[in-house]
């Protein structure tokens, strides 16, 4: 070690002296002040190598390349210890001349390489001379995952800053990026997208928690893809798209691309239809499976006679139309919701135009015209006709007592015989009652219509009348 010191203070270092010098360069004593340890094992920081030597007389030599290691010492009974044990390292030789002279002349070896990189600061960046040697460091099977990957972040650093876009593009698709998380797997996606490699940052994405991305460049990846696929449906492009809605950070592709395929709750549909409002954006699909949706669910929106008129206008299904006007036609009759002057306004359309109308629209318009004040000629008419209709059927429901008597004259309504009830269409429904101090009847009231269930009496002047009703669900009442 002094003859190789003198030499390399002589400044005549060649290659061969270097390559002589990389198997003692390195090497320190080590002086164990506990007399029972006979072996030194050394651990060192990004590095997957694990180094034991003998120890004679005390003392043992270990090769340290990095900044950062561990030495434990072990008995002849095999145990190991690590603060107990007291010792002294010394460096046999001291390097006069920075690593990187000898790496220029020995390019290939292995402990200049190691050393090198695993004594540079971790804030200070790759210089222009380091490059093809950190690439000869990050192929060494025996620096760690760890290790490794500073240096390819440093690596895709120094590309980005030099401005060598060929050589940044083939390295990012090198499979030893693949390892990353977070905010370095972050950084390497936005360099992706950055540089327009829409399909590697995609296989990236799909790995990584996409919500912590930069918005802004996630919207520049999707809309780009989208155009990519040539808007064909893809299940992760869908929920990269409703989070950046929900951010409000779409564009007109984004929410093409998403009224085209999005499947969500009602109410995030109905968002997502109403931000496509002021946009001339092809929403039939949309507004199909909302209307779809709303009436399998029984969901109520906000906006759904509005999206039920344009997809009207759009020439939607007659099938869909059809339900929709019939559901909310059934729930004013049955359960008694709000009066809906656009329902009943399409319904009387529809009787006009001659189209088909189900029992429970005309119903609902005739329920409509019950609650009126006054009924103008037409619609005085068209009442006339329903209820004539309703009472050649037997029909009888609660609300016809509130129609003008011109129009139940010729069917007069005795109301103090007649009882009625509202429940699930289906259901078994019965009356109990007695009249004075009879003792209590049951019996199974008549459907007179889906969801109303009926019983007439004969009552005199001075009667008395007790009833309660039971439903029968499942067998049980």
């Amino acid at each position: 070690a002094v003859i190789y010191q003198d030499y390399m203070e002589s400044n005549s270092l060649n290659a061969n002296l270097a390559q002589k010098l990389s198997n003692v360069v390195f090497i320190q004593k080590i002086d164990c002040k506990h007399p029972n340890m006979v072996k030194a094992i050394l651990f060192q920081s990004h590095l997957n190598q694990v180094i034991s030597v003998p120890i004679v007389h005390q003392k043992a030599y270990l090769p340290i390349y990095g900044s950062e290691y561990l030495i434990a010492f072990e008995d002849r009974f095999g145990r190991r210890y690590i603060k107990s044990v007291e010792y002294e390292h010394t460096l046999l030789m001291k390097l006069n001349k920075p690593t990187k002279d000898f790496l220029e002349l020995v390019p290939l070896e292995k402990s200049y390489l190691l050393y090198h990189f695993l004594h540079k600061p971790e804030f200070e960046p790759l210089e222009t001379e380091e490059i093809s040697p950190v690439l000869r460091f990050l192929a060494q099977e025996v620096v760690s995952e760890a290790g490794k990957n500073a240096y390819r972040i440093k690596l895709v650093e120094y590309f980005l800053k030099s401005r060598t876009y060929d050589r940044l593009e083939e390295y990012l698709q090198n499979d030893d990026l693949k390892g990353y998380t977070g905010t370095d797997q972050r950084f390497l996606i936005g360099v992706m997208i950055d540089r327009n490699l829409f399909q590697i940052a995609y296989e990236r994405l799909k790995r990584d928690d996409f919500q912590n991305m930069d918005t802004e460049r996630l919207r520049t990846f999707l809309t780009a893809k989208i155009e990519e696929c040539n808007f064909e449906v893809d299940d992760f492009l869908l929920q990269v798209s409703f989070f950046l809605f929900e951010k409000r950070i779409e564009n007109e592709k984004i929410l093409s691309y998403l009224a085209k395929y999005f499947y969500g709750t009602c109410r995030q549909m109905e968002q997502l239809w109403i931000a496509t409002r002021n946009i001339q954006i092809d929403t039939f699909d949309l507004e199909e499976r909302i209307l779809v949706q709303m009436l399998y669910t029984e969901a109520y929106l906000q906006y759904c006679d509005e999206i039920f008129a344009h997809y009207m206008e759009s020439n939607g299904k007659k099938l869909v139309q059809q339900a929709y006007l019939a559901y909310f036609a059934f729930c004013y009759v049955i359960h008694d919701s709000m009066e809906n002057q656009f329902i009943l306004g399409r319904i009387e359309i529809a009787l006009e135009q001659k189209e088909d109308v189900i029992d429970m629209e005309k119903l609902a318009l005739l329920k409509g015209y019950s609650e009126s004040e006054v009924l103008s000629d037409k619609k005085f008419n068209l009442a006339f006709l329903l209820y004539q209709e309703f009472a050649i059927k037997k029909v009888r429901l609660g609300f016809f007592k509130d129609l003008p008597l011109e129009v139940t004259n010729q069917y007069p309504i005795n109301e103090l015989r007649y009882l009625e009830h509202r429940s699930k269409p289906g259901t078994k429904v019965v009356i109990h009652y007695r009249i004075g101090t009879e003792e209590f009847f049951h019996e199974e009231m008549e459907v007179l219509f889906p969801g109303v269930y009926g019983k007439e009496f004969v009552l005199f002047f001075g009667d008395t009348f007790e009833y309660y009703i039971s439903e029968w669900v499942d067998n049980e009442e």
